[in-house]
């Protein structure tokens, strides 16, 4: 039996990772546990909200703002559920993505009972 591979110099779907896909994933993936922890710490003590990531150099500021990140993208309350999802937005000198809803492991509460306030350096406003 001869196997025959179509020869195509475009990856399949199935090789494209999902940080090739969306670039913040690496982004969002590498922090995470700060994400998921601030967003948690941010919605007991404040409400629902969201999660600024902002890149200066090569440092990551990671802050959670109470609300909506503007009136065009509105955050309802019900509309996540912050022991499981965190509304995330990333902001860059050129540019604000708009609001984009996580969630993974650990979850919000799990990640904040797992970091130190040591290791938490986020801001929650």
């Amino acid at each position: 039996m001869n196997d025959v591979t179509p020869d195509s110099s475009e990856p399949s779907v199935e090789a494209i990772t999902e940080t090739a896909t969306h670039p913040d994933f690496d982004l969002i993936l590498t922090h995470w546990s700060r994400i998921a922890s601030t967003a948690w710490t941010g919605a007991i003590t404040s409400g629902p909200g969201f999660v600024g990531l902002s890149r200066v150099d090569e440092n990551v500021h990671i802050e959670y703002r109470l609300g909506s990140p503007c009136r065009c993208h509105p955050i309802e309350l019900g509309s996540y559920d912050p022991a499981q999802q965190v509304v995330v937005v990333i902001r860059r000198p050129e540019e604000t993505s708009p609001p984009m809803i996580f969630s993974g492991w650990p979850t919000p509460p799990d990640a904040y009972a797992a970091l130190s306030a040591d290791d938490d350096d986020a801001t929650v406003h």
